[in-house]
């Protein structure tokens, strides 16, 4: 029986890649922090409207609660999913020019392999720790925040890429490739 050929993809990453990889890795562990940032600021203004915004004693003073601190940490945390991401992306681009050389991976039954103008290497499949799919990347992960990414556009056509993932999927198994949520689905 005759092994199967290797898998070839090959491209440039761009830094629209590392952003999105970034987005995706954020969004994906911190999606309620989202969720408590728009929740909050209609519960805060419901409550005080109901109760009224203002504490009455007898002989002191009316006192008004202010609302701007309950508004302050859904911004805070808006501008942190919004801008720390793309900040880190930033600073990996430029730190690391390696990541700017044309990358061809290779993709065997045995192991993944990549390889740029000044390096190699290569890994099992074993060394996988989750498969995860995006709209624009598949991200092997070595281990929870370390990724190989792998855009989609690296792969010649749509039979290449399914011939991939038939192998990605039989090598993770029974894991398989983890399909994009909410957040995959625009990074």
């Amino acid at each position: 029986m005759q092994p199967e050929a290797a898998i070839e993809a090959t491209g440039t990453l761009t830094f629209s890649d590392l952003a999105r990889f970034h987005y995706f890795h954020s969004l994906r562990r911190t999606w309620w922090i989202g969720l408590l940032a728009m929740v909050m600021p209609p519960a805060t203004v419901a409550a005080l409207f109901l109760t009224g915004a203002t504490v009455r004693r007898p002989g002191v003073a009316a006192v008004e609660t202010p609302v701007w601190p309950f508004l302050i940490l859904p911004a805070v945390s808006f501008l942190a999913a919004g801008v720390l991401p793309y900040w880190r992306a930033r600073r990996q681009y430029r730190s690391q020019t390696s990541l700017r050389d044309a990358i061809t991976y290779t993709f065997r039954a045995d192991a993944i392999g990549g390889q740029t103008r000044g390096a190699s290497w290569q890994i099992g499949w074993d060394r996988v720790h989750k498969l995860r799919e995006t709209k624009s990347l598949f991200l092997l992960y070595q281990s929870s925040k370390v990724a190989v990414l792998v855009p989609k556009r690296f792969f010649r056509g749509m039979a290449e890429m399914e011939r991939w993932r038939a192998l990605a999927e039989a090598r993770t198994a029974p894991k398989g490739i983890e399909k994009p949520g909410v957040a995959g689905r625009w990074c």
